[in-house]
């Protein structure tokens, strides 16, 4: 396996539906050496969801390392991304849905139970995923996107906006008219999107940062505030490349979303459609519990420089929700499997075998 070959990967394909109404779902699986397939149903696995906007790629620095520690790993791409299925009906892309459509994929593999692991959105649907099916579940990592309660009712995006001017983005995205604003401007979307945040003071001369804050200055960092990222993408501006994506991996991404690429990209209609479906939310999680229950273990990874993850957000999760939560803060941004590729791949090893989940050939490993 090597983070920059795509193919290097083992790519799988289920149809999660029926022969007359299939639902493609792409996937990888990857398994440790000397794996055993009569043992499918207990082996430890890991289930990654990725977020927006990213693929099962998003996790290509983690995956070897959690294989050769002894894990089965299985990383799909959500319905809308990639090679799996694009619904049109907006109510295919709500948390309830995707967690039906992942636990299809385990039974697809004669899986019981696996550690679930998400970020960003895929972050909110592992949360939402625990809840939905928690007889699915050994145990969560969330990265980025801390707990939030189910929604008592619908606030719009511009009334999200208003109240947290760091989701502002959220606002843009569920408008229809981004998709092909976007579409159009791919190239430069990833470029603004996939950045590591400025560096703030202490951590500019060496120390570590201790908080996020509000970017300020009219440059690309803004672009999570109320119209900054659509005034970046139509103006005249030219960002700087991504500090986080060589260009083969910018043209893994550029494909998987290009709605022209040997129609085989996704477009930006599925992935958007998580941003609108908020009413939908609401209705179907009202009756779901306002915590998880204490006897699942929780880490919950998270940048201190990550503009949308706010210290007192974290605080709230675990004072208020979960309050069993363990928690691990990084030196970076939004994107830490990125940022910090080894960081986060030995610290889910450590915390895994911590909890005495680890499989026998990977406890005490030294070696990544």
């Amino acid at each position: 396996m090597d983070p920059l070959d795509f193919f290097s990967f083992s790519h799988q394909y289920a149809n999660l539906g029926s022969e007359s109404d299939p639902k493609r779902y792409h996937y990888v699986d990857q398994k440790p050496e000397g794996f055993d397939e009569q043992a499918a149903k207990d082996f430890p696995t890991l289930l990654l969801i990725h977020g927006f906007p990213d693929l099962w790629y998003g996790w290509r620095y983690q995956i070897g390392p959690w294989v050769r520690a002894g894990y089965r790993v299985i990383a799909p791409d959500c319905a809308g991304y990639g090679q799996t299925v694009k619904p049109t009906l907006i109510a295919a892309y709500t948390p309830k849905s995707i967690s039906s459509d992942l636990a299809a994929l385990l039974d697809h593999l004669g899986i019981s139970k696996v550690v679930v692991i998400g970020h960003d959105w895929g972050a909110a649907i592992a949360w939402r995923f625990c809840a939905f099916k928690p007889d699915r579940v050994k145990a969560l990592i969330v990265a980025s996107v801390p707990f939030n309660p189910p929604a008592k009712e619908y606030l719009p995006p511009s009334e999200v906006s208003a109240r947290a001017p760091l989701l502002g983005y959220m606002e843009y995205f569920a408008n229809e008219e981004s998709t092909k604003e976007i579409e159009s401007r791919l190239f430069k979307f990833f470029n603004v999107v996939f950045q590591r945040p400025p560096a703030t003071e202490t951590t500019a001369s060496g120390s570590t940062g201790t908080s996020a804050s509000a970017p300020t200055s009219d440059n690309e960092a803004t672009w999570p505030l109320r119209g900054q990222l659509r005034r970046l993408l139509l103006g005249p501006h030219s960002p700087r490349h991504s500090d986080l994506l060589d260009l083969v991996e910018a043209e893994v991404y550029l494909r998987s979303f290009s709605p022209t690429w040997e129609e085989k990209g996704s477009g930006m209609q599925g992935p958007l459609s998580y941003y609108r479906t908020g009413q939908l939310r609401v209705a179907e999680e009202k009756d779901l519990p306002s915590t998880l229950s204490e006897s699942l273990p929780i880490l919950f990874l998270h940048g201190q420089r990550d503009p949308t993850c706010l210290p007192s957000q974290v605080d709230r999760m675990k004072k208020k929700f979960i309050p069993h939560v363990s928690v691990k803060a990084l030196d970076c941004g939004h994107w830490v499997m990125l940022e910090e590729p080894e960081v986060v791949a030995r610290g889910v090893l450590d915390w895994l075998e911590d909890i005495r989940l680890a499989p026998e050939i990977g406890r005490h490993a030294s070696k990544l």
